[in-house]
């Protein structure tokens, strides 16, 4: 189990630093003179998604075609750009339903400090984030075997609505596998609000 583990922290560390590297070139044409991350002070945060993924391969079997559901990520925010939280959720899947719980990391480029004159203006700028879940979707039918290991790594944005709640957007690629079970990926998408 600890050897599993261990492999899913070092895909998720790989699979961050590829996308890191991926969307440097994209995150750097923003330029110098944006400031930095929000003011907002280190503390608990809240992100509610909607998601839904379609299959990218082998679609035949069960909890591989697609899927459609909500997590919820209560976490901290370390400072301006770091943010880490536990996840769960539901996923509605081809073959029935599975329940994610997961370790979230999101790494923050820039946003604008705000105060509520600067968002009815609209004078900021939404900030882009990298992040990385890893974890487990647990088949409530059959917990022994039919669990499966997740990661789940992506790119998004964040726009702030109030001082204290943003719209995200995202959009990933989740694989998941397990003892005897298909490898399965998806192409998927997040829609939602943080609250901090």
């Amino acid at each position: 189990m600890f050897g599993a583990i261990y492999i899913l922290i070092k895909i998720m560390i790989r699979s961050f630093i590829c996308i890191f590297f991926l969307s440097f070139p994209i995150i750097s044409t923003y330029g110098q003179r944006n400031l930095r991350l929000d003011a907002s002070p280190p503390g608990y945060f809240n992100l509610t998604e909607a998601y839904v993924a379609k299959g990218l391969s082998y679609t035949t079997t069960p909890f591989s075609a697609s899927t459609l559901g909500f997590t919820t990520i209560n976490g901290y925010k370390v400072d301006e750009n770091f943010r880490t939280g536990v996840g769960v959720g539901y996923y509605a899947y081809n073959g029935g339903g599975l329940i994610p719980l997961f370790l979230d990391l999101r790494y923050s480029f820039r946003a604008t400090p705000l105060n509520y004159k600067q968002i009815q203006s609209g004078k900021f700028k939404p900030s882009f984030f990298l992040y990385a879940d890893g974890g487990y979707l647990i088949n409530p039918q059959n917990i022994m075997h039919g669990t499966r290991m997740m990661l789940n790594p992506g790119v998004g944005f964040m726009k702030p609505i109030t001082e204290l709640i943003s719209a995200s957007f995202s959009v990933g690629i989740m694989t998941q596998m397990g003892d005897g079970l298909p490898k399965s990926s998806f192409l998927n998408t997040k829609i939602g609000l943080h609250f901090q």
